[in-house]
C-alpha cells in the first residue's frame, strides 16, 4: 500500500558503507516545482543542426529537495546521493495498461508495490490542451528551455479518474503524471492504427 504520508526508510551504497535516511515522500507543489526546475536545453548549432543537452542542474535541485524532506537523523548527502536517493524514491514504472470502451486500465510499479487505476476516455480538446500546457518551451537567441509543467498531468487526471487501488491516500503527482502518459499512448496507437475505409459522395 503506498502512503504518500508515511516516513520512508532509504539505504544507500557508499565508499564509506551504507547511509541510511529516512525522509517524507514529496509533496505536490515540491515535485511540481522540481520538473520545473529539471530544464533541457536544446542549443543551436547552425546549419539546421541542433544538440540536447539534459539538466545540467539536476543534482542541485535534486539535493535541495532532500534538505527540505529529510528527518530528523538522516545523515548529510551529496549532490550525487541526493539524486540517487531521489531517482529510487520517485520510481515510477508502467505494468500494464488496455483499453475497454470508452476506459482505460492502467498498472503501476511504485517502491511500495503494484497500483491500478480506472480512468476515462479524454476529448479530443482535452488532449490538445494538455499538450499545449505540459511542455513549456522558452525561446533564446540561441537555445530553448524546455521545462515540464506537471501541474497540467494532476488537472487532467483528477478529470478523467474514476477509481484507483493500491494508496492509503492521495495519488501523487508523479504517478498521475505517468498514468497520463501511460493513457495518451495507448490512445496515439490507436489514433496511428485508424483507417479512412470510404468516402461518400
Amino acid at each position: 500500500m503506498f502512503d504518500a504520508t508515511a516516513g520512508v526508510d532509504m539505504t544507500l551504497p557508499s565508499p564509506a558503507g551504507f547511509k541510511s535516511a529516512t525522509v517524507s515522500y514529496p509533496a505536490d507543489e515540491q515535485l511540481i516545482a522540481r520538473a520545473a526546475a529539471l530544464k533541457t536545453i536544446v542549443r543551436n548549432l547552425g546549419r539546421g543542426k541542433s544538440m540536447t543537452e539534459p539538466a545540467a542542474n539536476s543534482e542541485q535541485v535534486d539535493f535541495d529537495l532532500y534538505q527540505k524532506i529529510r528527518q530528523d537523523g538522516s545523515p548529510d548527502l551529496d549532490p550525487y546521493e541526493a539524486q540517487r536517493l531521489m531517482q529510487h524514491l520517485l520510481r515510477v514504472e508502467v505494468l500494464d495498461s488496455r483499453r475497454e470502451g470508452t476506459q482505460f486500465h492502467v498498472e503501476l510499479d511504485t517502491p511500495a508495490g503494484t497500483t491500478s487505476f480506472l480512468m476515462s476516455m479524454p476529448s479530443a480538446k482535452q488532449v490538445i490542451d494538455y499538450r499545449r500546457s505540459v511542455v513549456q518551451v522558452i525561446d533564446n537567441r540561441r537555445t530553448q528551455e524546455i521545462r515540464m509543467n506537471l501541474r497540467a498531468s494532476r488537472e487532467l487526471f483528477d478529470s478523467l479518474h474514476v477509481s484507483h487501488d493500491g494508496y492509503a491516500g492521495e495519488v501523487p503527482v508523479n504517478h498521475a503524471a505517468a498514468v497520463i502518459s501511460e493513457l495518451l499512448a495507448l490512445l496515439e496507437t490507436e489514433d496511428d492504427d485508424t483507417e479512412i475505409r470510404s468516402f461518400r459522395r
